[in-house]
């Protein structure tokens, strides 16, 4: 690979995206309603790191978005970590031509 250096880089994002998991998560719990989630505290727990929030159509749509966003970057930069670069760009090099020209 032409730049392994880029795998070490991008190592200090895990942080932000983990945070953006958590509190996108946050704010579904403050959402839904009282007694949906089976473990004692935890929907009080996220109401009180997100109080203020509107429980209304924009404010659900927001969060749905914005959880399902933090759930694929998660995923993508698991993928990207346990494979190394090599091994996640490896189809794309193998089965489409010049797909890295850009590096």
């Amino acid at each position: 690979f032409q730049y392994p250096w880029l795998y070490w880089v991008v190592m200090p994002y895990w942080f932000w995206s983990v945070k953006k998991l958590a509190e996108s998560s946050d704010n579904i719990l403050a959402l839904i309603p009282d007694g949906t989630v089976p473990v004692p505290g935890l929907q009080e727990a996220a109401r009180r790191r997100v109080k203020g929030i509107q429980n209304d159509t924009p404010t659900w749509v927001y969060s749905i978005l914005n959880f399902g966003g933090a759930v694929f970057d998660n995923l993508y930069m698991a993928v990207y970590t346990w494979r190394g670069p090599a091994g996640f760009w490896g189809w794309s090099q193998a089965n489409i031509p010049a797909v890295n020209d850009h590096l």
